[in-house]
């Protein structure tokens, strides 16, 4: 399996409890990076309700990525506020690009800062970190991207650092900025539960180590099967409920768009 189809090649796990079993992960290649979102003050403006502007931000920071390869063979993490995604080296220069094209979009349209870093594999594992990730089936149309090893938080941690987080932060003038963010979409329309409520359980294991942290997560993934029943039957929205959902062809960029320093919005 070559380095820039890693990813694809992974197998793909149908049962969500299998994310808590360490077998199911491989390890990104050595010679990948881990770009990191994140937009500053993004509390005080939520509290301000900014929340939609904060979310546009951490989406566009992902599809401006997705856009380099116009599909979702990059694995990728959306954290509301911002996003992890994980690149070949192939991609990082034109990475940049369109990160620093993504920070000014920001600045100029929203007034907002976002922060950006890439972190080389290299340093993560240096570290005593690791990025290990595995592909679970969503639905019929979706895979998503699951992560083990810690490496994605410390990754986090880098580019927040005042101190050596400059040798991995991208500030604006780093690099020419030309971005592509067709495909992007964010109608926030009120899509009711099917079930009468949402619930979101955040859960982070504090076991001394990997196996005893698994068993936790197994644990609660069971405890909820439980008492919402399986993944089809609990998910808050479901594929049939929306109206439209992001698919290739809108990633091809079959959406109205605004010119946007060398690229498009």
């Amino acid at each position: 399996m070559s380095s820039e189809t890693f990813y694809l090649g992974l197998p793909v796990i149908d049962n969500f409890v299998d994310v808590s079993n360490p077998e199911i992960y491989n390890g990104l290649p050595g010679d990948w990076h881990v770009v990191v979102t994140d937009v500053k003050d993004s509390t005080k403006a939520i509290e301000k309700g900014g929340y939609k502007v904060v979310n546009l931000l951490g989406a566009s920071s992902i599809i401006a990525m997705l856009n380099l390869m116009k599909s979702f063979s990059l694995p990728f993490v959306f954290g509301g506020d911002g996003a992890t995604i994980c690149l070949p080296p192939s991609l990082v220069d034109r990475a940049k690009r369109s990160l620093v094209a993504t920070k000014q979009m920001a600045t100029d349209v929203y007034g907002m800062d976002l922060r950006l870093g890439i972190v080389p594999l290299r340093h993560i594992r240096e570290s005593g970190y690791d990025v290990l990730v595995a592909r679970y089936r969503i639905s019929e149309n979706f895979v998503q991207a699951v992560f083990s090893g810690g490496g994605l938080q410390f990754a986090e941690k880098c580019i927040k650092d005042p101190v050596s987080g400059t040798n991995f932060r991208l500030e604006a003038g780093d690099a020419e900025p030309e971005a592509d963010f067709s495909g992007l979409e964010c109608r926030w329309q009120n899509v009711p539960s099917a079930h009468g409520e949402v619930v979101t359980l955040i859960v982070q294991a504090v076991g001394s180590d990997a196996e005893q942290r698994n068993k936790t997560y197994r644990e609660v993934i069971r405890r909820i099967n439980d008492i919402y029943g399986t993944d089809a039957m609990c998910r808050p929205v479901r594929e049939q409920d929306l109206t439209m959902t992001l698919d290739e062809r809108q990633l091809s960029g079959e959406l109205n768009v605004r010119s946007y320093g060398k690229g498009v919005l």
